[in-house]
């Protein structure tokens, strides 16, 4: 029997979602599947070659659906916040410097120097 874990995120920008999967070097198609045998479902985008995809909700922000186990979905949402806490600090200020990296624990850490 299959895992289906669904995680509700903050990810409203469709655009900024295929950025994330592409920064972090996923390939992706859109109306897809994901599941297995009967327990399939479809998702608005899909991870290709993956077990994960995220769909949007009623509320207008994305879920991650996953069968896999791994940290994918908390990568993608990590990445989303760095986008967007840059872009944000971009609209306001001059940026000379900006760092991130995944630390050993899994957390992204960011930095901006203005």
């Amino acid at each position: 029997m299959s895992m289906m874990t669904k995680i509700v995120t903050e990810i409203k920008d469709l655009d900024a979602l295929k950025k994330v999967l592409s920064t972090l070097k996923y390939d992706v198609e859109e109306n897809g599947e994901v599941g297995r045998g009967a327990s399939k479902i479809k998702v608005d985008l899909k991870i290709k070659g993956r077990n994960i995809g995220f769909n949007k909700n009623k509320d207008g922000v994305y879920e991650a659906i996953s069968f896999d186990n791994d940290n994918i979905a908390h990568k993608v949402i990590q990445e989303y916040a760095a986008i967007k806490t840059y872009e944000g600090v971009r609209r306001k200020y001059t940026i000379k410097k900006s760092q991130k990296k995944f630390l050993p624990n899994g957390n992204l850490r960011l930095e901006i120097i203005i």
